[in-house]
């Protein structure tokens, strides 16, 4: 009897940020909008993301996160017209522009990252599972019943 063998490749899930019904668009990397953030937050001009982007503080968190990791691009200015343009960052950095903006729309933030994380378990526990039943059937299709390794 031959070996079968089979390769799963899990499909990455999109994962997607909404604050007040608003979704907080993604570059390639995986960085948040903060122009959307601004949005969320009520656009008040006070808290573009230009003048979050020019403070102290910030460019310290940054520099931080780049000693830490050297390969870590935190922040990507994409420039010019169209709907991608905008000013993306990493989580860190949203959980700070929200703390800087106010500490309801902080609690917001946090409440949106948190409902991600556990959508997304839910959705790969679920995964795990049909997947281990997908392998099940094909194992018995194949060899008519189970070998008795592994436990599937």
């Amino acid at each position: 009897m031959g070996i079968l063998l089979i390769a799963v490749t899990p499909s990455i899930p999109t994962q997607v940020i909404t604050i007040d019904s608003l979704t907080i668009r993604q570059d390639d990397a995986g960085r948040y909008c903060l122009n959307d953030l601004h949005k969320a937050a009520g656009r008040e001009a006070k808290h573009q993301p230009a003048f979050f982007m020019r403070r102290e503080e910030t460019a310290v968190l940054v520099n931080e996160m780049i000693c830490e990791n050297a390969d870590l691009n935190p922040v990507n200015r994409v420039i010019g017209k169209g709907k991608g343009q905008g000013t993306y960052v990493c989580k860190e950095l949203v959980y700070a522009y929200a703390m800087w903006i106010s500490p309801a729309f902080n609690l917001k933030v946090i409440r949106a990252f948190d409902r991600l994380q556990t959508q997304g378990v839910a959705v790969a526990d679920h995964a795990a599972e049909k997947i281990s039943k997908n392998l099940r059937g094909i194992l018995i299709a194949s060899w008519g019943h189970l070998p008795p390794w592994p436990h599937l």
